[in-house]
């Protein structure tokens, strides 16, 4: 094929994608705006708008300004895309001050770039260009990690296989990156990165988009659904006798590292049984939620015990079943809005007045 095919070719792909892309974050302003997830997803596709602008055929000669404010809003793709991914998959995301970190370090190196673009030359820019791929790399393992580590104790099921697709995703562009970079045209290698990885995932977000409404970001039922209280299956009601049971009688969420798995094995039920019991019948869309309810009544209680003074906190919290002392004062002041140290010191003190 001549090059002046291709690159026809090339043209015509980026001009399509910039066109997706734009009708994709139009459907989501549309349609995500009221949820963290649908913002994030929102202000990723208006980010990817403008970077694909810069892509398609005279973009640079038809609005320059354009151009580089495109090249400018283009920095921050990788971690908004990072961050869309963690608020899909915990329900407890928050823009902290780690999350703006990881944000900021996944534009380092654009940011150079586009420095670069600018003509301004960059203190060990090629050393930056060298080490660029890293942080991509870091932030997909990031990804995979958090996707992987965090399925067991996943109750909603939508979002256990959408793990699974933020797992095998990467390995396919990855894939896609090895089998271009080697190639002499540019424009056949722009080509097939667009026909392989880029079109495929605009095609399925646009038809998701298209007939969307908030909840499947957040993996939630319709809306009519999201009002009713949780209601337990009939064919469940002799599984949840057990378990609560097992949770008010055996005590079994003080056993530390106590997975879904094992209770399902304790319980003799299937364990996309429980999992739907516990998330559909009793509200819970998370495992270790479910469990650190009980977890926490059982701290406080010690807490607060007198005759429990001596005790250490990190006692107590080996004792409910967290696995560190770490993640209990996390789970703790998440809980209760402050730390189990000031949550005893208060209890007590409230004990000996009375």
């Amino acid at each position: 094929m001549s090059a002046r095919f291709l690159a026809l070719v090339d043209g015509f792909l980026a001009t399509g994608s910039f066109t997706l892309f734009a009708y994709g974050a139009t459907l989501a302003l549309r349609d995500t705006r009221h949820t963290v997830q649908g913002r994030l997803l929102i202000a990723l596709l208006f980010c990817l708008t403008f970077l694909s602008f810069t892509m398609v055929p005279g973009a640079q000669l038809l609005s320059p300004p354009l151009f580089t404010f495109s090249k400018a809003i283009g920095v921050f793709n990788l971690g908004l895309l990072w961050w869309l991914c963690l608020s899909v998959l915990r329900d407890d995301f928050r823009i902290d001050g780690r999350a703006t970190v990881g944000l900021v370090a996944l534009s380092l190196v654009p940011s150079v770039y586009f420095v670069e673009h600018l003509g301004i030359d960059v203190p060990f820019g090629g050393t930056v260009s060298r080490l660029g791929n890293i942080p991509p790399m870091i932030m997909v393992a990031h990804v995979v990690w958090v996707a992987l580590s965090e399925r067991g104790t996943d109750l909603v099921e939508p979002r256990r296989r959408a793990r699974l697709l933020l797992v095998v995703a990467p390995l396919l562009a990855l894939m896609v990156s090895l089998l271009t970079e080697s190639m002499e045209s540019p424009h056949l290698a722009a080509i097939l990165r667009s026909a392989l990885g880029v079109l495929p995932v605009q095609l399925g977000l646009l038809f998701w988009l298209s007939s969307m409404r908030t909840e499947p970001l957040q993996f939630k039922p319709p809306a009519k659904a999201i009002l009713d209280q949780p209601r337990v299956d009939p064919k469940d009601l002799a599984l949840q006798r057990r378990l609560m049971q097992a949770i008010e009688t055996d005590h079994v969420y003080l056993r530390p590292g106590l997975t879904i798995d094992d209770l399902a094995d304790l319980l003799k039920a299937p364990t996309h049984q429980l999992r739907h019991l516990i998330n559909t019948g009793m509200g819970f869309r998370n495992f270790s939620a479910f469990l650190n309810g009980y977890r926490l009544a059982h701290a406080k209680s010690a807490l607060s015990d007198v005759d429990r003074a001596r005790d250490t906190v990190l006692a107590i919290a080996y004792e409910a079943g967290f696995s560190s002392l770490q993640s209990f004062n996390r789970v703790f002041k998440e809980m209760e809005g402050q730390t189990p140290t000031d949550f005893r010191s208060a209890a007590l003190s409230l004990n000996a007045q009375n």
